[in-house]
């Protein structure tokens, strides 16, 4: 197409903006597939609809409560009238959006989900969830499973900390004869909190999340060196891929002082999430990992991990001499900062103010 002719459709273009008062990228958007949807308010009204995408987004919008569910995670006495309404639909959510206006998440409403949602969207106008609502504490599989994808959940411009966001408990029970759920108010708390939970993360005033990866270790405690031969530290990669499936995990190790053994995870994705690292011989070892497109392109890096073994076993004269310098200044630096702690507790102890 040359360069005339781009300027006279520019020229209609502008033409048919200006006389309809409509973008023309309008006529040409289309709209998404809705899959199913309903109502979900509380005691049967109609204030709140739902409505499941093609591009796997739930939306859950209107004003006022939220209806509560009953799910029995063990499937024996579910009561179909009591199940979230897009229970049979778990497998095609991926984000799931609270709109403004919804004030609150009921009971069970995304209990025992099987699908891999990775994103959370609420509102502002969320007053209150109650007890076992699973949006917030159950991650798209437990770390055996999935071992580091993250969920993440996105909040507005005025909510600034989860403590504001405040859970009802309630009691379920089951009827011996009619296996009908009733449930009982206990009590209000404030103990929603995703810094508990390490498959979450939170973003806050219009933040939006971004591909990421890491490196984590396991078990608790430091990285720190290991001093005989065999011994195992399990490490995994904590990361978000926003939804996409076309992703790879590369990782990437320098030196030979520990043998390594990797693991898929068990979720289908089929990607390299964790690895045993066994210390074998005197030596440091780096290792990083990527998180690529299918093409190789690198989304993605995470921070360097340094792991030392000091297996004095192995060591030459001349490493034996490295490492003692080395040790007496990690000494030095830990006596620094001990010092820098205990410095000014004991001036104000001399000093009181």
């Amino acid at each position: 197409m040359n360069k005339k002719m781009k300027r006279i459709i520019s020229a209609m273009l502008c033409i048919a903006m200006f006389v309809t008062g409509v973008p023309v990228m309008n006529v040409f958007a289309a709209e998404r597939e809705r899959v199913a949807g309903g109502y979900c308010s509380a005691d049967g009204g109609t204030d709140l609809e739902w409505n499941l995408y093609e591009d796997g987004e739930l939306v859950i919008s209107g004003s006022g409560e939220m209806d509560w569910y009953y799910v029995d995670i063990r499937g024996e006495k579910n009561d179909p009238e009591k199940l979230p309404p897009w229970y049979g639909y778990y497998d095609k959510i991926k984000v799931i959006t609270v709109s403004e206006g919804v004030e609150s998440i009921g009971s069970y409403a995304f209990a025992d989900v099987k699908t891999k949602y990775h994103r959370v969207n609420l509102p502002s106008s969320l007053k209150y969830m109650e007890v076992r609502n699973h949006i917030d504490t159950t991650p798209f599989a437990t770390s055996e499973q999935n071992q580091g994808q993250v969920r993440v959940f996105c909040y507005p411009d005025d909510i600034t900390d989860f403590y504001k966001v405040k859970v009802n408990l309630y009691e379920f029970v089951a009827d011996r004869k009619t296996g009908e759920i009733s449930r009982t108010f206990k009590k209000e708390e404030t103990h929603f909190n995703l810094d508990a939970y390490p498959y979450c993360a939170a973003y806050f005033n219009g933040a939006q999340p971004e591909i990421f990866c890491e490196l984590q270790q396991r078990e608790l405690g430091k990285f720190g060196e290991i001093k005989e031969p065999g011994i195992t530290k399990k490490y995994y990669i904590r990361y978000y891929a926003a939804g996409r499936e076309d992703i790879r995990i590369v990782w990437r190790t320098q030196g030979d002082a520990f043998d390594a053994a990797y693991y898929e995870d068990t979720g289908g994705t089929g990607l390299i999430t964790a690895a045993d690292f066994t210390s074998a011989r005197y030596g440091y070892y780096y290792v990083t990992a990527d998180i690529t497109d299918s093409d190789g392109n690198v989304l993605a890096t995470t921070n360097t991990l340094k792991l030392r073994a000091n297996i004095r076993e192995d060591m030459t004269f001349k490493e034996k001499v490295e490492d003692f310098f080395v040790s007496g200044y990690q000494s030095f630096q830990a006596f620094i900062y001990m010092m820098s702690i205990l410095m000014p507790l004991l001036w104000m102890s001399i000093f009181p103010f």
